[in-house]
């Protein structure tokens, strides 16, 4: 398992609606559990043939955009999404938003496989990653993704050192960056969608 964790730092793709009035995060799950198992197998299956390719080194923008490609299957998420805007009176940055986390959150099985598999404890992992959310900038302006990565990927190494966890290998530093920063990613798209 090599280089996966670079495609999968990647933004994933949005998909738009409209509606009326602000999204309570209670709800932000809604569009998951409209999704037939099929369309969510079919997610993580295109998403799992992104990563292989760019583990073998080929050029992928799916995996880039950690997109769908069969058009069907976003075609069942744009329903999803409409429906559960309409059901919840969410605003267009909250559908946005709530698609972002169901795509975000169907890939999440898949890197704590890799991280299983190289020997990490992704429940651990996911504990010292709380908190890590939320580099937006301050006073200074917004942070640009790369210098959002490099504070969060500071706070993660002094978590660990401060839990005593020791990585023995390059790959679980690697590993173990790239989860944290996933559920960063997931925590900042809850904000994102309670902003909306």
């Amino acid at each position: 398992m090599t280089r996966w964790y670079g495609a999968a730092l990647a933004p994933i793709l949005f998909w738009w609606g409209t509606s009326a009035r602000a999204a309570d995060v209670a709800t932000i799950g809604c569009v998951g559990t409209l999704l037939n198992q099929a369309t969510a197998n079919a997610i993580s299956d295109d998403f799992q043939a992104s990563l292989e390719r760019v583990q073998s080194g080929l050029a992928d923008p799916l995996a880039q955009k950690g997109s769908a490609s069969d058009p069907a299957v976003r075609a069942e998420v744009d329903k999803a999404v409409l429906r559960c805007g309409e059901l919840n009176g969410w605003t267009v940055a909250a559908r946005a938003a709530a698609s972002e986390y169901t795509l975000k959150k169907l890939a999440l099985p898949l890197f704590e496989a890799a991280v299983l598999n190289d020997g990490l404890d992704p429940g651990q992992i996911a504990r010292l990653s709380t908190g890590l959310s939320g580099w937006r900038g301050g006073e200074e302006g917004p942070l640009s993704e790369h210098e959002k990565n490099r504070r969060i990927a500071a706070a993660m190494s002094m978590r660990l050192l401060r839990a005593g966890i020791s990585l023995q290998t390059p790959q679980q530093v690697r590993d173990v960056y790239a989860l944290a920063l996933w559920h960063a990613q997931l925590d900042d798209t809850r904000t994102d969608f309670i902003a909306a």
